[in-house]
């Protein structure tokens, strides 16, 4: 009696990705990747530590923005001097789904993925792999992607787009919000920020974004900063808390501020949601030198 036969294994990350990886490594200057990455036309590339692990991944934008720092901050010479503004690095073993991947590839905020054998890189999957797929450039004699994964991948697809819609209200929201209102990942590192935390910092519109929360927090309290991180990972949010933030041209305010943790689809903290209002205090000193210089600035009346 034969036996029946399941369905066919799903296609790997493997029999997807570029196996041909270039990384930079961190001890590189920021002008040698400049001219390493636009020699090879790449438009991101892992950056690695001496031990040849995965440190970040360098994006073009995170590129010219190092380059405009180095040209003013003398301590900005290195990837590794910019470390804290690299995206993180997500990872998959090449034995695995690329349904999987194609979910993971969604999620990552350079919309590519890394694979791992051993836990040594051994190649990337982007959208364009998939694309030299389907558009057939690449030989589909293998005929590794059915029509049943084909379907997973566009039930993927609707959920994002459904999921995107129900997001544009919340992002619309989030940047139009009177509050002071941001976002950090996992490590501190900036991922959004809206327009009135952005005035009343005194930075240009976006222009925190990709940063760390070093640019919000005087260096004696960065690290009260990182230890409220850690306890909204591990409560799933922070109290309101009076704090002082740093503006753009190193004057302090007061604020309060409340934390909520966000997570992915399983569960996992990916980052926080922080909603912050200029403490009272605050509020009425700077009415109260407003009021002071609009007096100050008045025509005195000449004595008949």
């Amino acid at each position: 009696m034969s036996k029946k036969s399941g369905p066919p294994p799903q296609p790997t990350v493997k029999q997807f990705m570029s196996q041909v990886l270039l990384v930079c490594e961190e001890e590189m200057p920021i002008s040698d990747a400049a001219q390493f990455m636009t020699s090879h036309k790449l438009t991101t590339v892992p950056v690695v530590n001496k031990a040849g692990d995965v440190v970040g991944v360098l994006t073009d934008f995170h590129l010219l923005r190092g380059l405009l720092r180095a040209r003013t901050e003398t301590n900005i010479k290195t990837l590794g001097d910019i470390r804290d503004e690299l995206d993180p690095v997500v990872t998959i073993h090449e034995s695995d789904s690329i349904v999987t991947a194609f979910r993971m590839m969604i999620q990552s905020p350079n919309h590519r993925i890394y694979a791992l054998h051993n836990d040594k890189l051994t190649g990337a999957v982007s959208p364009k792999d998939l694309l030299l797929y389907m558009a057939g450039v690449r030989n589909k004699s293998e005929a590794v992607m059915d029509s049943i994964v084909q379907k997973q991948i566009e039930s993927i697809l609707k959920e994002l787009h459904d999921t995107r819609r129900l997001l544009s209200d919340y992002q619309q929201m989030f940047h139009d919000s009177p509050y002071l209102m941001h976002s950090v990942d996992m490590s501190g590192k900036i991922i959004a920020a809206n327009r009135m935390v952005h005035y009343v910092l005194g930075y240009e519109e976006g222009e925190l974004i990709g940063r760390s929360l070093r640019q919000l927090y005087p260096p004696e309290n960065y690290k009260k900063a990182l230890e409220g991180l850690e306890t909204v990972k591990k409560l799933g949010f922070h109290p309101l808390v009076n704090v002082t933030m740093m503006k753009k041209d190193g004057d302090m305010i007061r604020v309060d501020i409340a934390t909520t943790l966000r997570k992915d689809d399983k569960g996992n903290p990916e980052g926080t949601i922080t909603v912050g209002r200029l403490s009272d205090s605050y509020r009425m000193l700077n009415f109260l030198q407003r009021a002071a210089q609009a007096a100050n600035s008045k025509p005195k009346r000449k004595s008949s």
